[in-house]
């Protein structure tokens, strides 16, 4: 299907009169081959508001459409196929599984839920208060040192970095690692220029972009069921193909441990460099570790969504002084130590604020606390869903306990109504039984 070219289908449903000509019927098709045709939609009219649908609709295919961020707006002029089509906002628009018995008296949420929204104390402000009155407000001060000392102590590390963002973080773990295996780079150069850098496949995409910012070329290794993380099999492969390959950067997806075992005795067997993308899994542990102890370097995040949260901010992790000193440099814009401003390597502004780990120092003692409830949300959802064709987000229970940052569902193959996505489009078809996870989100 091209990309952009979405409809809705129905059974020539009629809308009230919402576009300001009296009624608006909306007749659409989707074509079977390639693309998607569609009749031009009649009376679309300019409009502020969306379509109403006048009465319930009984049976019948059901495409519904929605269009990238006008979710909660009015509609905007696309092209389907030879005709025009408008889109308009999702409220009360016939969705199909509201339409099934099963789910009659579904109400959606009047109110957004925020994905991971922070859990704040009171204990934060006293810290962030302190660094105004003090007047160590920048990128110096007590609870930056602090929060350095009790990461590195929770994590199991000599030495922690705290840096503005978890991408910070892992940008200068990956340039550490590039530095460590071929030397400094030229300043028109990233140190992985023309180099070939093994990367989880399924994650956020600050786990891969520093790989570009150093010159890299991302190469995707596949992800297991067992764990949605790097496969190990796949890793071993992976360095059969691209056998120069010296660096590997693995995701703990949704804050569940990768099977670092073995994945870190494929890269011993292959003389490479780890970088550990625990983002999402401040508290998580493999075998007794923590996540971020792992491997050669590790990184951390405190975004406001995190389960320490400074509303932003990240560390960098990593048991060698030598490095750490470095990352402090860079962060500061390399600045060397002379009493006038001197910089003889690239630098950044990377370096964590006093206020922001303020902020992370009062959240730091409660984070068994939010572990505890992650993990009570998770276990909820699996006891409220068993029973249906679906699957929360597996893990490694003997070897791996994670901090369940994000429960996810997975909707068993045969339980699975027909979806498709664009760039920034979805359209689905309900079918009795059976649904898709924009179907379930729509319905919500």
């Amino acid at each position: 299907m091209d990309r952009g070219r979405f409809a809705i289908r129905n059974e020539a449903p009629t809308y009230k009169g919402a576009y300001g000509k009296g009624e608006a019927t909306m007749l659409a098709r989707v074509s079977d081959g390639e693309g998607a045709a569609a009749q031009e939609y009649s009376n679309l009219a300019g409009t502020d508001g969306p379509p109403s649908r006048e009465t319930p609709r009984e049976g019948g295919p059901f495409y519904f459409l929605a269009r990238g961020n006008t979710v909660g707006a009015g509609g905007g002029i696309g092209r389907v196929g030879g005709g025009r089509w408008r889109t308009a906002r999702r409220e009360r628009m016939g969705m199909g599984m509201l339409d099934d018995p099963r789910f009659h008296g579904l109400e959606p949420f009047e109110e957004k839920i925020w994905l991971s929204s922070p859990t704040m104390h009171g204990d934060e402000r006293r810290w962030v208060d302190e660094a105004i009155q003090t007047n160590w407000v920048s990128t110096v001060g007590e609870n930056i040192d602090a929060i350095e000392r009790e990461v590195a102590g929770l994590v199991g590390v000599r030495h922690a970095v705290a840096l503005s963002c978890g991408t910070a973080a892992i940008h200068l773990a990956v340039r550490l690692a590039g530095e460590r295996l071929y030397g400094q780079a030229r300043p028109n150069e990233g140190t992985l220029a023309g180099r070939k850098v093994l990367c989880s496949d399924v994650t956020f995409d600050a786990s891969v972009n520093p790989v570009a910012y150093e010159g890299g070329e991302a190469v995707f290794v596949d992800s297991e069921r067992e764990t949605w993380n790097m496969d190990p099999e796949a890793l071993e492969r992976a360095f059969e193909m691209y056998p120069d390959a010296r660096v590997v950067v693995v995701a703990h997806l949704y804050g569940t441990p990768a099977r670092m075992a073995e994945i870190r005795a494929v890269c011993d067997a292959h003389g490479a460099l780890i970088v550990e993308d625990a983002a999402e899994s401040l508290g998580a542990t493999y075998k007794g570790a923590q996540t971020g102890s792992l491997g050669d370097y590790g990184a951390i995040s405190f975004n406001g969504n995190k389960v320490i949260t400074g509303s932003s901010g990240g560390m960098l992790l990593t048991d060698s002084r030598e490095d750490a000193e470095k990352a402090r440099k860079w962060s500061t814009q390399s600045r060397e130590a002379a009493p006038w401003y001197q910089h003889e390597e690239l630098g950044y502004n990377y370096r964590m604020s006093n206020i922001i780990a303020g902020v992370v120092r009062g959240q730091l003692p409660y984070l068994q606390e939010h572990v505890a409830q992650k993990r009570a949300v998770h276990e909820r959802y699996r006891e409220g869903l068993s029973g249906l064709p679906v699957s929360m987000n597996p893990f490694d229970a003997e070897a791996s306990e994670p901090n369940f940052w994000l429960s996810c569902m997975l909707i068993d193959e045969a339980a699975m109504a027909p979806s498709v996505r664009g760039e920034r489009d979805y359209l689905y078809r309900s079918e009795h039984g059976k649904s898709s996870p924009q179907e379930v989100l729509d319905a919500l």
